[in-house]
């Protein structure tokens, strides 16, 4: 995402922008860790000069979250069962939650950020889809 893709979907008559992100923007070395706010502060910038709104969606949760390549599974396999899935093995679902946290009292009062998208597409764990 650059400047010019704001201004591009601005001038198409989009008034948002979803951002999606990998949760190890802001998780390194053990730590939660600010890197990622320099890029949501630009696009953040970036959207309130152009009168847009941003939602913000980890696309990547520890874990991952689904099977598909696109969420941080490095085995890249649609087709994978969903056991195969480990965002609900150990402290992963906490750590999602205190990465959130962290962003959240950064943007709470933000007004161009509208949204926060928790977690893309996640499966439920196996054998659990109906509780």
């Amino acid at each position: 995402v650059d400047e010019k893709a704001i201004a591009d979907l601005n001038d198409l008559g989009f008034n948002s922008v979803r951002v999606p992100f990998n949760y190890k923007l802001f998780y390194s070395g053990g730590q939660i860790v600010d890197d990622g706010f320099e890029f949501f502060d630009r696009v953040i910038e970036w959207c309130r000069n152009y009168g847009m709104y941003v939602l913000l969606d980890m696309h990547g949760a520890p874990g991952y979250q689904n099977p598909g390549d696109h969420c941080d599974n490095v085995d890249s396999n649609a087709n994978q069962p969903r056991d195969t899935v480990k965002f609900w093995d150990g402290d992963n679902v906490q750590l999602t939650s205190s990465i959130w946290r962290h962003i959240a009292l950064r943007y709470h009062n933000e007004p161009v950020v509208w949204g926060y998208d928790l977690i893309n597409e996640p499966v439920p764990q196996a054998g659990r889809e109906f509780e």
